[in-house]
């Protein structure tokens, strides 16, 4: 027979296996955790992007549908589009004739080009590492459509693709 009791001795501290152990998985959660910010953060920069870029299309959108209202006549090339407008003067009550000009140039701005004022507005120009295509076509000789696409150019990933299909009023 075995004399021999063994006497469990009360552990002062943690083993070094789970000193490891413990490590490890602190070391798992704040990887994960750092891992979800920066996903969220990219995240919040494509949506931050995207509705900036929403914006300036609208607004640009807003103002062809303006002067198409007044359109008596388009011309498109692909990259440019030209209205003929009619209008009355509040003032005089004559009736005046102007052409407009829209394109979206390589600075990343969409103008607005008449014979007394230029309007540009914002769209690509405060963003880094986009590609802008605006173009523009006839349809049947009483319609416009222009189509807008924008292209992220580290990723090749298209961030926005807008399509306007607007009826010349005068003809």
């Amino acid at each position: 027979m075995n004399s021999r009791r063994f006497i469990r001795r009360e552990q002062k501290g943690l083993t070094l296996i789970e000193l490891i152990v413990t490590a490890a998985l602190v070391a798992l959660a704040l990887s994960s955790v750092i891992f979800l910010f920066r996903s969220g953060s990219g995240s919040s920069e494509t949506l931050a992007r995207t509705s900036a870029l929403e914006l300036g299309w609208q607004r640009f959108i807003t103002a062809v549908r303006d002067d198409m209202r007044s359109a008596t006549e388009a011309k498109s090339d692909e990259t440019m589009l030209k209205i003929s407008i009619s209008k009355v003067d509040p003032d005089s009550s004559a009736l005046t004739s102007s052409e407009v000009a829209y394109f979206l140039a390589s600075d990343g701005y969409f103008w607005r080009q008449d014979s007394s004022n230029t309007r540009k507005f914002a769209f690509t120009s405060q963003q880094s590492n986009l590609a802008a295509s605006l173009t523009f076509a006839l349809i049947a000789s009483n319609s416009i459509s222009i189509d807008l696409s924008v292209v992220d150019i580290r990723t090749s990933n298209r961030i926005l693709e807008r399509n306007e299909v607007l009826a010349i009023a005068g003809q």
